[in-house]
């Protein structure tokens, strides 16, 4: 026999072997965890099935028990997780499907950023390329090694300093590289020349 309560406002306590089981009849939380005017389940209560049944709470055993199945859809079999989401989607519109931020990754290997420039290096302000056609990829080319100074006789810093070095359509080129495409200087040049030559 469970202990019963001064008044309807109090949660009731049901017997169940040696601990009571509390349950919350409130119509508020009414769709809440338990749904479909189910009670309430309290946090850390083992969960419960339809048949008093508990369900381990760590999750042991639990392909032994039989899939829960909402009420209402007995024979229908489980819900696949894409219909679901599809469900979701379709329910609360665009916002559930997430912002989709384009990542920019870089053509070459993330280890070439990691690379130190030579002491005393400053960042020379580089003539641009733009791709339109007044100047011609090999002139490009040679302008920026020499711009480049001591960092122009290591090949991978030159891949790193290339991009600053091009602007407008060349720009927009380079960053749609394939993420870790570009493995060497003379890759990077070949591809650029047979662009824009």
């Amino acid at each position: 026999m469970g202990i019963r309560p001064r008044n309807s406002q109090n949660p009731t306590y049901e017997p169940n072997g040696t601990q009571p089981r509390r349950v919350v009849n409130n119509p508020l939380f009414e769709n809440e965890l338990g749904g479909l005017g189910q009670p309430r389940r309290i946090p850390n209560e083992p969960i419960r099935r339809g048949d008093n049944t508990q369900v381990p709470q760590n999750g042991a055993a639990i392909a032994q028990q039989p899939p829960l199945v909402p009420p209402g859809f007995q024979g229908q079999g489980i819900f696949d997780r894409n219909d679901l989401v599809t469900l979701i989607q379709e329910v609360c519109g665009p916002l559930a499907r997430g912002v989709q931020t384009p990542v920019y990754k870089k053509p070459y290997p993330e280890w070439i950023d990691r690379i130190e420039m030579p002491r005393g290096f400053k960042w020379p302000t580089f003539a641009l390329f733009s791709g339109d056609g007044s100047q011609s990829t090999v002139e490009h080319i040679a302008r920026f090694t020499s711009q480049c100074a001591d960092a122009g006789s290591n090949d991978y810093l030159k891949m790193r300093l290339f991009p600053n070095s091009l602007t407008d359509a060349a720009f927009t080129w380079f960053i749609n590289l394939a993420p870790n495409s570009i493995h060497s200087w003379m890759q990077l040049e070949d591809l650029f020349h047979a662009q824009f030559f």
